[in-house]
């Protein structure tokens, strides 16, 4: 079930040209978030310890299951395999993007203000020259509830 898709370029147009930086995963919490042990701003200005919520590269975040906060309403049993799902999720993900993975990551602002995160598109160099979509795996993956 799950799949990697990969892109054969990063999808840079004239104004997201100057958003696209290089950071290193420290670790992965859930199946739309991980922890960055450096996020490389260039000119040798980094950042240590940054939080990361994945977007898709248009801006809009991914919306996965949950594994820490039940969301209200749920019954046990509907509880138990929401949080099923997203730990399947974000197990794909620690697969994808192991500690010390370099990663390439098109930063978007919060415009809602939901999440105090940096929000961003990862995309995963692969030695051919190709990337992976972290986003778009997940989706076609069936690991994003829409």
């Amino acid at each position: 079930m799950n799949q990697i898709v990969r892109i054969a370029a990063l999808p840079i147009t004239p104004k997201n040209l100057f958003y696209f930086y290089r950071a290193w995963v420290e670790r992965v919490t859930d199946a739309d978030t991980a922890h960055l042990m450096e996020f490389d701003f260039g000119r040798m200005h980094f950042e240590k310890q940054v939080s990361l919520r994945f977007c898709h590269y248009d801006g809009t975040y991914l919306d996965a299951w949950e594994i820490f906060r039940r969301p209200s309403g749920l019954t046990d049993a509907q509880w138990a395999e929401h949080r099923a799902k997203g730990l399947a999720g974000t197990e794909f993900v620690r697969g994808l993007l192991p500690k010390g993975t370099m990663i390439i990551l098109l930063t978007n602002r919060d415009l809602d203000g939901t999440f105090r995160d940096l929000a961003g598109a990862v995309f995963i160099p692969q030695v051919e020259g190709d990337y992976i979509d972290v986003a778009e795996s997940l989706r076609v993956s069936g690991h994003l509830k829409s």
